[in-house]
């Protein structure tokens, strides 16, 4: 059971639904991956839209990994269905294989911090909404991951990356290479302060990544306590 037997898993899981006609748009580090920027990953992020939450059951409840079939994980969890659904509660699942790596697929239809109807019908998320997705209150994990995204969208010509950027000597760096935007600007008002070259650009910043994870930290004790 070691991490090629999991991807393995999950390549061939994502295929059967593909094959299924079950769209679903893959998130977090299985995303990374196909977007070549992580290495390994041991989980899957799934949002899967209503219409097609049955299908995905069925195809589901018939998989097996080292013929072990899957159940709800006791983690914060809710059923896969419409109500819970539309309250922004996830479905958490793995297959309980005894001793090493256990697959994990969470899946969600309404992911935190992006509309879906941004999202694709199916397929791999975007970079930039990848890292909406990432501005957890987990600052280990994921901001360096949202800092990353930013570097690669920006590599390719993106200026959206800008709003990604977390540190501030890569902010003043990157900045020559892209005209000043008052959109951007708007979305991020602390790239006013990079553009003028404020020395409050860095207290700023941390302010920010504050206020995300704090708004990630109220979003969960909501679940947590209504699981109580």
């Amino acid at each position: 059971m070691t991490e090629v037997a999991l991807q393995t898993f999950y390549d061939r899981f994502f295929a059967a639904l593909e094959a299924a006609g079950i769209p679903v748009v893959i998130l977090g580090g299985q995303a990374m991956l196909r977007h070549r920027i992580a290495e390994t990953t041991k989980d899957a992020d799934l949002c899967v839209r209503p219409a097609h939450f049955a299908g995905f059951l069925r195809e589901l409840e018939r998989t097996r990994y080292f013929e072990t079939a899957p159940v709800y994980r006791r983690v914060i969890s809710a059923p896969l269905a419409q109500p819970w659904a539309a309250a922004g509660w996830g479905a958490h699942f793995e297959f309980p294989v005894p001793g090493g790596l256990r697959p994990r697929i969470d899946v969600l239809a309404r992911p935190p911090r992006i509309d879906p109807a941004d999202l694709p019908a199916g397929g791999v998320a975007p970079l930039f909404l990848l890292a909406e997705t990432k501005k957890t209150r987990r600052e280990a994990k994921d901001w360096g991951q949202v800092a990353t995204l930013g570097h690669f969208l920006l590599d390719a010509g993106d200026v959206r990356g800008l709003l990604l950027l977390q540190d501030e000597d890569e902010l003043r760096e990157r900045l020559p290479d892209f005209a000043r935007d008052e959109r951007l600007i708007a979305q991020r008002p602390n790239l006013r302060l990079a553009w003028e070259r404020n020395e409050r650009l860095g207290a700023a910043l941390e302010t920010e990544r504050r206020f995300w994870r704090m708004l990630d930290a109220a979003r969960w004790n909501v679940f947590e306590e209504a699981s109580r």
